[in-house]
């Protein structure tokens, strides 16, 4: 019994030993280090990320009217200042609507003219028509 203790305590120390040895020593020797001669000059850091940026005031913009884009002032992730023109819409749509409007402007004004000219022409008719009246009384 007190072989198989002695044997049991020095299988015991061996195996403390090479663990301290794996642990601690032997990964002195994996580290190397570079050394050079030591010069002035500039320093250069460069720093790199991943993720996304986010602005720190995100606005969204909208338009009163729609249409098609004629010009393009701003692009996408731009910054702009207040007032800047951020892009120009095909004015054709809206001068084809305000000449729509005009032509129908114009015929409301002749159709007006010829009321005007249908009343006078029903007046004439009725004072035509009491001349005739006074005329066959008299007769």
């Amino acid at each position: 019994m007190k072989k198989l203790i002695i044997a049991l305590c020095i299988l015991i120390l061996i195996l403390g030993a090479g663990g301290y040895y794996y642990f601690f020593k032997g990964k002195s020797e994996s580290v190397q280090y570079k050394t050079t001669r030591v010069e002035r000059g500039d320093i250069v850091t460069v720093v790199s990320a991943t993720g996304t940026i986010n602005p720190v005031i995100n606005v969204q913009v909208g338009s009163q009217v729609s249409g098609i884009i004629q010009a393009l002032y701003a692009d996408y992730n731009s910054e702009v200042k207040k007032d800047q023109v951020i892009a120009q819409l095909d004015p054709s749509t809206f001068q084809a609507q305000v000449t729509q409007a005009m032509a129908n402007l114009e015929s409301a004004r002749a159709n007006l003219k010829n009321v005007e000219a249908d009343m006078a022409n029903l007046s004439a008719g009725i004072e035509n028509a009491q001349v005739n009246l006074k005329t066959a009384k008299a007769n």
